[in-house]
């Protein structure tokens, strides 16, 4: 009778369910009630997992060694997030560990895949159905351990761009695999393609199904990509190679992807021809795409106005904080020392070439107040020049503090327009400790 309020969808009583079980039952009963419609059906199918948490259950963590069998990884503090912390200090076998969680989940999908495909043949559907397989995004698990993106899926290298395409169905060539460049965008069209269906007017990306078929030998002489959560960056990438931009200081990286499919050496500066080559492309597509800063930067502000205080800290999952020549530093992680949340970092003095940095999880628009906080382990005497530098967007700022003061306490070292990170170095009359940071927004 429209008397009723509306439910709060918001709510979490309201929420559905996610994870595999659950969306793999749902599939399964639409499949079942549809089936012998005899109408075309689209069914898209999103299975949140392999992502972290890595904590795949008891049955799918098979792929052990000696690296820390008995840990797990099932958050981001400092017990559930324990292998992250030794990761970020650069302990190799916590990595493996975490590699190995990482495999655990994607067996722990596969097995549901399995589940849904195997209704689909029981169903007769199988010899009049196109599958399609695909991700969003790989994770970076360390590969690029000197690099600030070094953990998460938010960076322009190949651990996270470079995702799977498998295409199964009628009049596909089993067991191919091409070496084609394609792009999420080509997904869509593919799909129109292969169901005889009019493509979208404004579609950007291109239909693989001749490429599929072997009619065509490309669909794309370029493929780009763009990040802006953490860093904002874009890159462009031909067959052989790959370059990435960095907007804040518009340097540029270039990897020869053939000889060097890890990414690990940027050549800009040896073939300088070839940066100014794919420049070109990266333009035009930048051109096109890219909104005006002023834009940017009031999409950000809306969606960051929630976010009053953002606390990051070194025992997160290794996104937001990095500390360089990783195995010059130490871990403290007892209680007495008063390190927020339980641990942190230190380093002996040195010549400043060892620093801890740290960001924001999500872009930091407006204005903030910086602190940052510092326990007191037990290892000698602390620096009381700890020198903090603060990158924002239109200033930078060094700021001495003494750690031998205020401990267990916010040190305020100052107020600034869209920060971006704070940086710590060794270059000290003591010790320093890297414990945490926090970015406050003030109205």
């Amino acid at each position: 009778d429209g008397s009723a309020a509306a439910p709060d969808i918001t709510q979490r009583a309201a929420r559905p369910k996610i994870g595999a079980p659950y969306t793999t039952a749902n599939v399964l009963a639409w499949m079942d009630s549809h089936h012998d419609s005899g109408q075309p059906f689209f069914l898209y199918v999103h299975l949140l997992e392999p992502h972290s948490p890595y904590n795949p259950p008891p049955e799918d963590d098979l792929f052990k060694s000696d690296a820390y069998p008995y840990l797990s990884n099932d958050g981001y503090d400092l017990v559930r997030g324990g292998l992250f912390r030794l990761a970020v200090n650069g302990d190799q076998k916590a990595v493996e560990r975490l590699y190995q969680l990482y495999d655990g989940k994607i067996h722990y999908v596969d097995r549901y895949v399995g589940i849904i495909l195997d209704r689909l043949r029981s169903l007769g559907l199988e010899d009049n159905t196109y599958v399609v397989l695909t991700s969003d995004h790989g994770e970076m698990l360390y590969s690029h351990p000197d690099d600030f993106l070094t953990f998460d899926h938010r960076s322009l290298y190949d651990p996270v761009l470079h995702i799977p395409l498998i295409v199964a169905g009628p009049g596909i060539p089993k067991g191919e695999l091409n070496p084609a460049l394609a792009s999420n965008l080509d997904t869509a069209p593919t799909v129109l393609d292969l169901a005889g269906a009019p493509a979208l007017d404004d579609a950007e990306g291109h239909s693989l199904a001749p490429l599929i078929e072997g009619k065509v030998k490309s669909a794309n002489e370029y493929v780009f990509a763009e990040e802006d959560v953490e860093i904002p960056e874009r890159s462009v990438r031909s067959l052989d190679y790959k370059l990435i931009r960095n907007l804040w200081t518009e340097e540029e990286q270039l990897f020869a992807l053939r000889s060097d499919p890890g990414e690990l050496h940027d050549v800009a500066k040896a073939n300088p021809e070839m940066v100014k080559q794919l420049d070109v492309p990266l333009d035009a597509w930048m051109k096109v795409n890219e909104p005006s800063h002023e834009v940017q930067v009031r999409r950000w502000k809306i969606y960051t106005e929630p976010l009053k205080v953002v606390t990051v800290d070194d025992i997160g999952i290794g996104a937001a904080f990095l500390i360089s020549h990783r195995q010059e530093w130490h871990s403290d992680e007892n209680p007495a020392s008063g390190n927020y949340g339980g641990a942190s970092f230190w380093t002996e003095a040195g010549d400043g070439s060892r620093t801890a940095l740290w960001r924001g999880d999500s872009p930091l628009v407006g204005r903030y107040k910086v602190s940052v906080y510092t326990g007191l382990p037990k290892v000698g005497p602390l620096a009381t020049n700890a020198r903090y530098k603060i990158v924002a967007e239109h200033e930078t700022q060094t700021v001495m503090v003494n750690q031998q003061q205020g401990a267990g306490q916010w040190h305020l070292l100052g107020t600034f327009e869209n920060p971006r990170f704070v940086e710590l170095s060794n270059a000290a009359n003591g010790v320093v400790v890297a414990d945490a940071v926090r970015f406050e927004r003030i109205e």
